[in-house]
């Protein structure tokens, strides 16, 4: 009798073991999303297929004050703690999976924190600063230009409501050597990241456009 439990137990810890070394796609972009509500750069990184050397380049150097010049850091360090307490706000939850092979679509509903119309409104009025002291003749140095963006926004984000938007968005998965990573990451998956940054860029980059 003890010999067949021992069997038994030695044959439901393999399984165990088993169950663990194949990971799933959802575990992978659950990861990812688990690591975006803390801005790890590094983790969600690591999920990425490493083929994709461009993606996990601008997600690693996403936040980073290494390349940026010295008179835009305050800018870039004040953007990074922004978004590192919107991310701690964001939640999401798997909720579908389509798995073909090696490829799968992984469907996460998400909802986070939108600062679109913060970034837009800070844009508004710091174009209006910028137009006011060119009317006056006054230099404006480049230093000074960041720390008038980050006032700006400061004063922005300080008189508007905080708003959340909702979304569902779609994960292309792949299975390399046995281990699921993300294919790539969309405009979709860093807005959710990036608090709707992209969207409000995009949007802010189309209205200069028509400008010109």
């Amino acid at each position: 009798m003890k010999k067949l439990i021992s069997i038994l137990v030695g044959t439901l810890m393999l399984l165990s073991l088993a169950g663990c070394g194949a990971a799933k796609p959802e575990a992978t972009v659950e990861k990812f999303f688990a690591a975006a509500q803390k801005l790890d750069a590094e983790k969600m990184a690591s999920t990425l297929v490493p083929s994709n050397t461009e993606d996990i380049k601008d997600i690693k150097s996403m936040l980073s004050t290494e390349q940026v010049p010295e008179e835009q850091v305050v800018l870039y360090e004040y953007l990074s703690e922004y978004l590192k307490s919107n991310a701690g706000k964001m939640t999401f939850k798997v909720t579908g999976s389509e798995i073909n092979g090696d490829n799968a679509v992984i469907t996460v509903d998400c909802k986070y924190v939108d600062a679109g119309p913060v970034f837009k409104a800070t844009m508004g009025a710091l174009m209006q600063k910028m137009l006011s002291l060119a009317f006056s003749g006054a230099e404006i140095a480049e230093e000074q230009t960041s720390q008038m963006f980050v006032d700006t926004m400061r004063e922005q984000a300080n008189s508007m409501s905080e708003t959340f938007k909702e979304t569902t968005v779609k994960v292309n998965c792949i299975k390399q050597d046995d281990i699921w990573y993300i294919s790539e990451t969309t405009d979709e998956m860093l807005d959710v990241v990036t608090s709707g940054f992209v969207t409000a860029a995009k949007d802010m980059g189309g209205i200069f456009e028509g400008a010109n």
